[in-house]
């Protein structure tokens, strides 16, 4: 064997060395280190941070621009009822009317309200004091009546109410009980004076002054089991008489 040959076979021992260093580190890069693998994977998955604040914005754009399905829901549900409301307007008013329709006719309980219908007899069924009728005395059209009135059960004394149902012209009555005076020259308005008696007693509304066309007036005592008003005239110095009687 040649000395060239020999030396192909055995390098010096410095080649020898660079060649397994070689080698050595060769084979290390070559393949990967222990626990290279799984790091590069965690950092090849993970955003940067430029990218997660743009998707950051995205999202909260997007979600201000487009309303979530509840939000949508809620509106549809409260334009709705809006619309519901304006839909029941006109029946809720129909029936407030159908109320108060029905409420006065209980107050009133079919009571008549024409001075034609009081002319024939001095009644008016149901209603209330201070009530006109006439716009001036001459047209009243009534005549002296005295009347006989039954008190409630229990009904010990009673609150007389007189008033001027036509014109307020001046007129003057005085109001007695059981032939006594209680209450003297007393100017009858449209609004009610009211006067305490006993039950039983008698009344008389005596004629004082007429301020024009005839002293006409009404009266009505609370706690009268007809429940109504009484319309009279009462000429100067004559009386008209309103008999109370307990149960």
């Amino acid at each position: 064997m040649t000395d060239r040959e020999q030396g192909r076979e055995h390098p010096n021992p410095a080649e020898r060395g660079r060649a397994a260093t070689s080698g050595g580190s060769g084979g290390r890069t070559g393949g990967p280190r222990r626990g290279e693998g799984p790091v590069r994977e965690s950092l090849q998955r993970r955003p940067s941070f430029r990218e997660s604040s743009a998707r950051e914005t995205f999202d909260r754009e997007s979600s201000d621009r487009e309303p979530s399905d509840r939000e949508l829901s809620g509106r549809e549900a409260a334009g709705g009822r809006g619309r519901n409301r304006k839909k029941n307007r006109p029946a809720f008013w129909a029936g407030m009317t159908a109320l108060l329709m029905l409420a006065v006719y209980l107050v009133t309980d079919g009571s008549t309200a024409g001075m034609e219908d009081v002319r024939s007899n001095g009644i008016g069924r149901g209603l209330s004091a201070g009530v006109q009728l006439a716009s001036a005395d001459s047209s009243a059209g009534l005549a002296p009546r005295d009347f006989d009135l039954k008190m409630k059960a229990g009904i010990t004394s009673a609150r007389v109410l007189v008033w001027d149902f036509a014109a307020e012209d001046g007129d003057v009555v005085t109001i007695k009980v059981n032939g006594t005076a209680v209450s003297e020259n007393v100017g009858i308005f449209h609004k009610p004076v009211a006067v305490d008696v006993p039950v039983p007693c008698r009344i008389e509304v005596v004629g004082v002054k007429d301020g024009g066309g005839g002293i006409t007036y009404g009266i009505k005592i609370p706690g009268a089991v007809s429940g109504s008003a009484y319309f009279n005239a009462a000429p100067v110095g004559s009386a008209n008489t309103y008999t109370l009687t307990g149960q």
